[in-house]
């Protein structure tokens, strides 16, 4: 944000106030300002979400945690709606649970 901290020093040298609110005209320069500085927490917001991504094909951004995944029944028959989820398998031996597998990757473990 290096560039939007410059645009507002020259803002304020050259004696241009910022507006806000409605009614108002913004100068062109503030429109810049405004413009890049959304551009900026957009360019953060897909870093993150990058980060987050990582090795895998997909996330849900409600539960990050989550991998898209398809579902074998959905309540409203919508079929070939994908949803987040979790690929949970248990092996189990004489009615006991000796392991549990819980992942985010739609492969099998």
């Amino acid at each position: 944000m290096d560039v939007c901290d410059w645009i507002e020093r020259c803002m304020n040298g050259h004696g241009i106030e910022f507006k806000h609110g409605k009614g108002k005209r913004k100068h062109k320069v503030q429109r810049y300002y405004d413009e890049l500085k959304e551009y900026g927490l957009k360019m953060y917001k897909y870093t993150l979400h990058i980060d987050i991504l990582a090795e895998r094909n997909s996330f849900s951004k409600t539960n990050p945690d989550a991998t898209f995944m398809h579902m074998k029944y959905d309540y409203y028959n919508n079929t070939g709606v994908f949803k987040p989820g979790y690929n949970v398998q248990m092996g189990v031996s004489s009615e006991y649970i000796r392991h549990i597998y819980i992942s985010a990757d739609a492969g099998y473990g």
